[in-house]
């Protein structure tokens, strides 16, 4: 059997041959005795204070969540820029290459199987035009 008393009141409650109707107080005592625990945990004999130290304590675990979160976020955030940058300038530089010739009507980066210019918008413009689905 161990020392702590919580231990052994809680240990005594869940027994087979426990009476039920003493239960109820003994469960009611056993929360007071936790909550006295806890106080001298923060080092008070006040439980408010004891309750609202636990209350900051929880508020302050659930802002360096949050802190880590928006931090992870912001990685993936920054990492979606950079593709995005990226796609960007492939498309700036696929523009480049796929431009009317001097006569408006011909691609100059794009033949076909035969060697003959591809009209122009030529499919790698007309692909960078289409809008894509939503």
């Amino acid at each position: 059997m161990t020392d702590d008393p919580a231990l052994r009141v809680r240990a005594w409650l869940d027994a087979p041959t426990w009476l039920p109707d003493a239960a109820d107080d003994l469960r009611a005592v056993l929360a007071e005795l936790l909550e006295y625990r806890n106080a001298i945990t923060w080092e008070t004999s006040c439980l408010s204070c004891s309750r609202m130290l636990d209350a900051c304590r929880t508020a302050d675990e659930r802002a360096e969540k949050a802190e880590a979160e928006l931090a992870e976020n912001t990685g993936v955030l920054q990492a979606l820029r950079r593709q995005r940058d990226t796609a960007e300038e492939q498309m700036r530089r696929a523009r480049a290459l796929h431009r009317p010739d001097m006569s408006g009507h011909c691609c100059e980066g794009c033949w076909d199987y035969d060697g003959s210019p591809e009209l122009y918008p030529c499919p790698t413009i007309r692909a960078l035009d289409e809008e894509t689905p939503a």
